[in-house]
């Protein structure tokens, strides 16, 4: 599976939005991923957090401003 990812153009990571804390779930993903090649640091990356209809939307705006932090980047909320 990761040998495949470093033929990808962009990594996609998808964040269950009914996770405790999306952020560490992130994080523990790139870890896996720079662990494995430092090139796949480099990467073009989307970060979605889905299944935003699971959780109301205080707690998915909170849980974007984290994420949002963490990975420095837009966050794209879908259902």
């Amino acid at each position: 599976f990761l040998k495949h990812i470093e033929r990808c153009g962009v990594l996609i990571h998808v964040i269950d939005a009914s996770s405790t804390h999306v952020d560490k779930d992130y994080l523990t993903i790139r870890n896996e991923l720079e662990s494995y090649s430092p090139l796949l640091k480099d990467k073009t990356e989307i970060v979605c957090i889905n299944k935003i209809d699971s959780v109301d939307e205080g707690e998915l705006t909170k849980k974007k401003k984290w994420l949002e932090k963490v990975a420095n980047k837009k966050i794209h909320v879908i259902s």
